[in-house]
Protein backbone atom coordinates (compact mmCIF):
# COMPACT_ATOMS: atom_id res chain seq x y z
CA UNK A 1 0.00 0.00 0.00
CA UNK A 2 2.91 2.59 1.06
CA UNK A 3 4.46 1.81 -1.87
CA UNK A 4 1.29 2.15 -4.45
CA UNK A 5 0.77 5.79 -3.14
CA UNK A 6 4.06 6.31 -3.53
CA UNK A 7 3.85 5.53 -7.59
CA UNK A 8 0.66 6.98 -7.63
CA UNK A 9 1.57 10.34 -6.35
CA UNK A 10 5.04 9.89 -8.56
CA UNK A 11 2.77 9.41 -11.45
CA UNK A 12 -0.07 12.50 -10.43
CA UNK A 13 2.80 14.52 -10.55
CA UNK A 14 4.43 13.62 -14.16
CA UNK A 15 0.71 14.16 -15.49
CA UNK A 16 0.38 17.49 -13.76
CA UNK A 17 3.79 18.78 -15.24
CA UNK A 18 2.69 17.73 -18.23
CA UNK A 19 -0.63 18.86 -18.86
CA UNK A 20 0.50 22.44 -17.54
CA UNK A 21 3.37 22.04 -20.55
CA UNK A 22 0.63 20.77 -22.70
CA UNK A 23 -1.17 23.94 -21.72
CA UNK A 24 1.46 26.69 -21.44
CA UNK A 25 2.94 25.08 -25.21
CA UNK A 26 -0.68 25.76 -26.91
CA UNK A 27 -1.20 21.72 -27.57
CA UNK A 28 -4.59 21.11 -27.61
CA UNK A 29 -5.81 19.35 -24.80
CA UNK A 30 -8.75 16.88 -24.44
CA UNK A 31 -10.20 14.89 -21.86
CA UNK A 32 -12.07 11.66 -22.06
CA UNK A 33 -13.37 9.02 -19.74
CA UNK A 34 -12.15 5.39 -20.27
CA UNK A 35 -14.48 2.36 -20.28
CA UNK A 36 -16.92 1.49 -17.17
CA UNK A 37 -15.10 -1.79 -17.15
CA UNK A 38 -11.72 -0.14 -15.64
CA UNK A 39 -13.95 3.17 -14.06
CA UNK A 40 -16.91 2.76 -12.09
CA UNK A 41 -18.60 6.38 -13.43
CA UNK A 42 -17.92 7.67 -16.79
CA UNK A 43 -18.33 11.28 -15.86
CA UNK A 44 -16.79 13.91 -17.83
CA UNK A 45 -17.23 16.66 -15.04
CA UNK A 46 -14.81 14.49 -12.83
CA UNK A 47 -12.28 14.02 -15.33
CA UNK A 48 -12.48 17.82 -16.01
CA UNK A 49 -12.31 18.48 -11.99
CA UNK A 50 -9.43 16.49 -11.79
CA UNK A 51 -7.70 18.34 -14.62
CA UNK A 52 -8.15 21.44 -12.61
CA UNK A 53 -6.38 20.70 -9.42
CA UNK A 54 -3.96 17.71 -10.39
CA UNK A 55 -1.55 20.04 -9.95
CA UNK A 56 -2.50 22.68 -7.06
CA UNK A 57 -0.33 20.55 -4.66
CA UNK A 58 3.01 20.86 -6.82
CA UNK A 59 2.48 24.41 -7.80
CA UNK A 60 2.93 27.20 -5.50
CA UNK A 61 2.02 30.40 -8.46
CA UNK A 62 -1.52 30.28 -8.39
CA UNK A 63 -1.17 31.75 -11.73
CA UNK A 64 -0.26 28.66 -13.14
CA UNK A 65 -2.74 26.28 -12.04
CA UNK A 66 -5.02 25.16 -14.64
CA UNK A 67 -8.37 27.66 -14.40
CA UNK A 68 -12.55 26.46 -14.47
CA UNK A 69 -12.58 27.64 -17.93
CA UNK A 70 -9.31 26.05 -19.67
CA UNK A 71 -10.51 23.11 -17.75
CA UNK A 72 -14.14 23.30 -19.72
CA UNK A 73 -11.97 24.10 -22.68
CA UNK A 74 -10.97 20.44 -22.33
CA UNK A 75 -13.44 19.11 -23.23
CA UNK A 76 -14.39 17.10 -26.58
CA UNK A 77 -16.47 19.57 -27.68
CA UNK A 78 -13.28 21.69 -27.84
CA UNK A 79 -11.44 19.05 -28.90
CA UNK A 80 -13.29 18.67 -32.47
CA UNK A 81 -12.46 22.44 -32.85
CA UNK A 82 -9.03 21.83 -33.04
Amino acid sequence: PIAGKIILKATLARLSRALALALRSGVPVALGTDGNITNDNLALHEAMRLAAILGRSSEPDRTRWVSARQALGMAPKAAKAS
